[in-house]
C-alpha cells in the first residue's frame, strides 16, 4: 500500500537536535535514515557517520516520534532476523543522545513527558516483541531450509503474538488518555480499512484521549480523517467533483449516475496499485455490460501525463481517468480521505456509497450480489 504526502499547517516549530555515536567498527560507512513527521509534513532524511559520530538537526510543531534506521548486510539477515537495524524515541525540543555499539542495542538519552510514556509502552511489549522476534528467526530459518509447514507454524504463533500485541497497546492507551504516545496509537489503528470497517472502534479510541490531545495538530489531523470516515459511510451520498482525463476534457462524478461506478484511486508510481489493476481489470470485464463502470482517479506527480497515460496503456485500464495533472493537488483524494492507495468506494446508481476499499475476489463477490451475475 503506497502511503500519500499531507500538507502541514503552518505552527510554531521547536528545534531539535540527534547527537549519535556508534561504535561497532563494521558498521563503518552504513547509512543512517531519519523518519519522522513535522505536523503532518513527512520528513526522511539520511546522515553517514563519520568514525561513528552523526549529528541532525531539524524541527517539530509538537512531540513526535523518530525513527532511525540502518540496513544490514545479507551475512547479518540470519543473525538479526530482519533486513534493518532500528530505535525509536519521542522529541520534543532539546538534545537526544544515541550511543552504542549499533542501532539494535543503543541507549537513548531524551528528556519530555512523551519518551518517558514511550517507555512505558515498551516495557510493556518488550515480552511480547522478544518472543515475536524469536518467532520470526526461527521462520527465516524454515524458509532458508524450504520447510514450509514449520514456517506456516511460525507465521500462525506471530500473528498470535500479533494480536497479544494489540491489546497491550490499547490497555496503554486507556491507561495514558494525556499521552501523545496514546494518540500515535490511536493512529495506528485508524487504517483505511478500519475507517471503512471499524470506524466506531476507531472513534471511541480517540474520543476518550484527553483535550489538549484531541485539540493538538496530530490530533485535529486524524479526528479529519474519522469524521470523513463516517461522511464516506455506505448510504451517504457520494461527494461529486470534476476533473479532466487525458484529453484535458472535464468529467464529473456525477455523470456516471445510473450506473454502478468504482471510483478507484492509483497513481502510475503506486506499485501496489499496478498490482490490484489485474483485479479491477477482471471485473470490469466480467461486469460492463450489466450497468458497471469504473472512474479511476489516478494521483499522479505534477505534469506527469506520460507516465500516467503509459501506465493506463500497459495495464489495459480501458475505462474512464481522470487527474489533477496540471497541479498535482489531488482534490479528489481529499474530498475522500485517502490516506493510501489503492482505495476505492463502489457508488450506486442513485450517486449513494454502497461500500468501500474492496480489493482483488471481494470485489467480484459484491459485484455478483448486486448484479446477480
Amino acid at each position: 500500500m503506497s502511503m500519500l504526502l499531507g500538507a502541514s499547517a503552518v505552527t510554531a516549530q521547536k528545534a531539535f537536535t540527534i547527537k549519535g555515536k556508534l561504535t561497532d567498527t563494521a558498521r563503518a560507512g552504513s547509512k543512517v535514515t531519519i523518519y519522522y513527521n513535522n505536523g503532518t509534513k513527512p520528513v526522511r532524511t539520511i546522515v553517514v557517520p563519520k568514525e561513528g559520530a552523526f549529528e541532525y538537526t531539524g524541527t517539530v510543531t509538537g512531540p513526535a516520534k523518530v525513527s532511525l534506521s540502518s540496513y544490514v548486510s545479507a551475512w547479518e539477515l540470519k543473525k538479526l532476523g530482519s533486513w534493518t537495524e532500528q530505535e525509536e524515541f519521542y522529541v520534543e525540543e532539546g538534545t537526544v543522545l544515541v550511543e552504542g555499539s549499533r542501532l539494535n542495542n543503543v541507549v537513548i538519552t531524551a528528556s519530555g513527558q512523551p519518551q518517558q510514556d514511550f517507555r512505558k509502552l515498551q516495557a510493556l511489549l518488550q515480552p511480547f516483541e522478544q518472543r515475536d522476534k524469536a518467532a520470526y528467526q526461527s521462520k527465516l530459518q524454515a524458509i532458508i531450509a524450504k520447510d514450509t509447514a514449520t514456517a506456516k507454524r511460525y507465521d500462525e504463533q506471530i500473528a498470535v503474538l500479533k494480536a497479544s500485541v494489540d491489546s497491550a497497546k490499547l490497555v496503554f492507551i486507556a491507561a495514558h488518555p494525556g499521552s501523545f504516545v496514546s494518540l500515535d496509537l490511536v493512529k495506528e489503528q485508524a487504517t483505511p480499512k478500519a475507517l471503512v470497517e471499524q470506524k466506531e472502534k476507531v472513534a471511541r479510541l480517540f474520543n476518550g484521549l484527553t483535550e489538549p490531545v484531541k485539540q493538538s495538530e496530530g490530533g485535529k489531523t486524524l479526528n479529519g480523517l474519522i469524521s470523513k470516515a463516517f461522511k464516506l459511510s455506505a448510504g451517504n451520498a457520494a461527494v461529486d467533483f470534476t476533473m479532466t482525463d487525458t484529453l484535458g476534457k472535464p468529467v464529473s462524478l456525477s455523470s456516471f449516475r445510473g450506473k454502478y461506478v468504482l471510483l478507484d484511486f492509483w497513481a502510475s508510481w503506486c506499485i501496489p496499485c499496478r498490482a490490484e489493476n489485474k483485479n479491477v481489470v477482471k471485473a470490469y470485464s466480467r461486469f460492463k455490460d450489466h450497468n458497471f463502470t469504473v472512474l479511476g482517479v489516478s494521483l499522479e506527480k505534477k505534469g506527469d501525463q506520460k507516465a500516467w497515460v503509459d501506465a493506463i496503456h500497459k495495464d489495459s485500464l480501458t475505462w474512464t481517468h481522470v487527474s489533477d495533472i496540471t497541479n498535482g493537488k489531488h482534490e479528489a483524494a481529499t474530498m475522500y480521505g485517502i490516506q493510501s492507495i489503492p482505495m476505492n468506494y463502489l457508488i450506486g446508481p442513485d450517486g449513494t456509497i454502497v461500500a468501500a476499499n474492496l480489493r482483488g475476489e471481494v470485489l467480484d463477490k459484491k459485484l455478483e450480489e448486486l448484479l446477480g451475475k
